[in-house]
């Protein structure tokens, strides 16, 4: 099966910076990262289906897979399961769904909460976990469940 990417949006301006934390955009650094997020995730997604890349609908994350998705040619797809305090046991019963390479770009809550249940279930996640912004999780998804997971740092 090819692989769910989990994505934590780039770094963006400091929270309460404005009145409406889902306009809040990337900053130049996370601008930089979203395109050097194209180009390494870009190779892992090339094949004969085309990805699904999908975003929390807060601007941080849609600007975050943006680069990526023009790469690939597809669309942004905006999906309200992955925004801030999301219920993620409705988010990993999706995993079953899922039927090529995907991409999910969300939060730093989200991402996470649905890490603790992958590794709930016996997947090594290694000694730290961690979960900054702009890195990324790939996990390789069999029959419905996540069989490995590999953590890809923010790019420099």
């Amino acid at each position: 099966m090819p692989p769910l990417l989990l994505v934590r949006h780039a770094r963006a301006g400091t929270r309460g910076s404005g009145p409406d934390d889902l306009a809040r955009p990337l900053d130049a650094r996370g601008v930089a990262q979203a395109a050097a997020l194209a180009d390494l995730l870009g190779p892992l997604l090339a094949g004969d289906a085309a990805p699904q890349v999908r975003s929390s609908p807060a601007r941080r994350c849609v600007e975050t897979v943006t680069p990526l998705a023009a790469r690939l040619a597809v669309d942004v797809e905006l999906d309200e399961g992955l925004l801030e305090g999301a219920d993620v046991p409705a988010l990993h019963g999706r995993l079953t769904a899922l039927t090529g390479p995907t991409v999910w770009a969300s939060h730093g809550d989200v991402i996470p909460g649905l890490l603790e249940m992958v590794a709930r279930r016996g997947v090594d996640l290694g000694p730290d976990p961690t979960c900054r912004k702009g890195s990324t999780w790939m996990l390789a998804v069999e029959d419905g469940a996540v069989r490995s997971a590999r953590h890809l740092p923010p790019p420099a």
